[in-house]
């Protein structure tokens, strides 16, 4: 799975380890295994990106970036990859591998009774995301550090991501007006 936003912070909540500033979650709250989060997208007020997942029944997985990003005055892309084939999570931000690989146990089960959530903790609203978000993105594909900073090039900088070469003429345009 790929989860990615651009996120605007305007201010944040809680400390350096709580679930606070919610970007994207999928989950209820509930101890059975039908309302299970697949996953919950977080980032603590000092810049550590988490992923954390249900799995049984209310047993979770918690990846917590020693890492921290980088948060500037306006937008940033903010991205995590979690790969079940290979158990690995990463994190990235604007396109660049913040880190990863690390490692987990479990995959999530359950959840099908689970509601999607941008910027809202549903457990505890002092938790709730301060800023804009936009651009939300969710894939059940691992998408590479490639197509992730192609995607943010794409948007952020369009002149890097493509050129315009000069108009090439050979000849006389042809005459459309019969």
């Amino acid at each position: 799975v790929t989860l990615t936003t651009w996120v605007d912070f305007d201010g944040f909540e809680g400390n350096s380890t709580s679930y606070d500033n919610v970007l994207i979650t999928c989950g209820d709250v509930g101890t059975s295994s039908a309302v299970n989060y697949p996953y919950f997208f977080n980032v603590t007020s000092t810049g550590r990106m988490r992923l954390w997942w249900e799995y049984g029944s209310n047993s979770n997985e918690d990846i917590l970036s020693t890492s921290t990003a980088t948060i500037p005055a306006g937008y940033t892309m903010l991205s995590v990859t979690k790969n079940v084939a290979t158990n690995e999570v990463h994190f990235y931000q604007d396109g660049n591998l913040i880190q990863g690989p690390m490692s987990y146990t479990n995959d999530p089960s359950g959840g099908g009774s689970a509601n999607l959530r941008l910027a809202v903790n549903q457990q505890a609203g002092v938790f709730d995301f301060d800023g804009k978000q936009d651009e939300v993105r969710i894939s059940n594909t691992v998408r590479s550090q490639d197509w992730l900073s192609t995607n943010f090039n794409s948007i952020s900088s369009p002149g890097t991501f493509y050129t315009i070469g000069p108009r090439i003429m050979s000849g006389p345009a042809p005459d459309w007006c019969y």
